[in-house]
C-alpha cells in the first residue's frame, strides 16, 4: 500500500452496525490507519506550515472550495498548531545532548532585525556534527539591539528546550561590535568560549604563522617599496 499525507487512500471497514471510512497514512514507510478528522487536521497543518500559507487560509472560501480536506475553523487549527509546537519542542529537547555549541546571526530582512539560533553538536555522520534550528524570529519587545537583549533572547530560546547558558560550550557568531560584548557577558555567566567567523580565525592563524619570519617579511617589503619608487 502507498499513501501520502495529501492523498490518503480510503477503504471501507464493515462492521455489523455500519460502514466506517478509514484512511491510511504512509510517512517514512510507517503506515497508520486513521479516520478522516486527523487526516484533515494533518493536511491543514502541512498546508499552512510547510506551504508557508496564512493560518486563516482554512476559512478562505476559495481555498476550502478546492481543498480535499474537511472544513476547520481558525481557532481550532491554532489549538492543534500549539499542540504540534509542544511536540516539536519536546522532540528537539530530547534529541539535543546536555552540552552543545550555539551558532547565531542577526540578518536584517527589509527593516526587521531577525535572530537565527542553531544548536550544533558532534554526530556520527559524514559531516561529523548535527545542527538544529532553535529559533528564527525578531526579538519582540526589545528596545535596542544591544548585548543584553541578545543574551535575554538566547536565554529564552534555550529555556524552551530546557537548557541554559551553562549548557553551552561554545558561541559562534560573525565578528562585529555587538557579538564581542555578547561573548564577554556570556563568559561572565558561564565558562563558554567565543568562536569568531572562520575567515577571522584564519587571519589570526596566518598572523601567528608568519610572526616568526617577521624580520624577513619586513626586508622583502622594504625592497619592494624601493623598487616601486624607482
Amino acid at each position: 500500500m502507498h499513501g501520502t499525507p495529501f492523498g490518503p487512500t480510503k477503504f471501507n471497514w464493515r462492521t455489523q452496525q455500519r460502514t466506517v471510512n478509514l484512511y491510511y497514512l504512509s510517512v517514512e514507510n510507517e503506515v497508520t490507519f486513521l479516520s478522516k478528522k486527523p487526516i484533515d487536521i494533518h493536511g491543514w497543518l502541512e498546508f499552512t506550515i510547510q506551504g508557508l500559507n496564512p493560518f486563516l487560509s482554512c476559512e478562505n472560501t476559495i481555498t476550502t472550495r478546492f481543498s480535499r480536506f474537511g472544513s476547520i475553523g481558525y481557532k481550532t487549527l491554532m489549538i492543534y498548531k500549539e499542540r504540534l509546537t509542544t511536540i516539536v519542542e519536546f522532540k528537539l529537547s530530547s534529541s539535543m545532548p546536555k552540552k552543545f555549541g550555539l551558532v547565531f546571526d542577526a540578518p536584517i530582512v527589509s527593516t526587521t532585525n531577525y535572530v537565527a539560533v542553531l544548536a550544533t553538536y558532534p554526530a556520527a555522520n559524514l559531516m561529523g556534527y548535527d545542527k538544529i534550528l532553535l529559533a528564527f524570529s525578531p526579538m519582540e519587545g526589545a528596545t535596542s539591539q544591544g548585548a543584553e537583549n541578545y543574551i535575554e533572547f538566547l536565554q529564552s530560546v534555550l529555556h524552551v528546550s530546557d537548557r541554559s547558558i551553562d549548557d553551552v560550550v561554545s558561541l559562534t557568531g560573525d565578528n562585529c561590535a555587538v557579538k564581542n560584548p555578547i561573548a564577554n557577558k556570556c563568559t561572565q555567566l558561564s565558562t563558554l568560549q567565543f568562536v569568531g567567523r572562520a575567515s577571522h580565525r584564519f587571519n589570526l592563524y596566518l598572523k601567528s604563522m608568519i610572526s616568526s619570519n617577521e624580520s624577513l617579511i619586513s626586508r622583502v617589503q622594504a625592497i619592494m617599496q624601493k623598487h616601486r619608487t624607482q
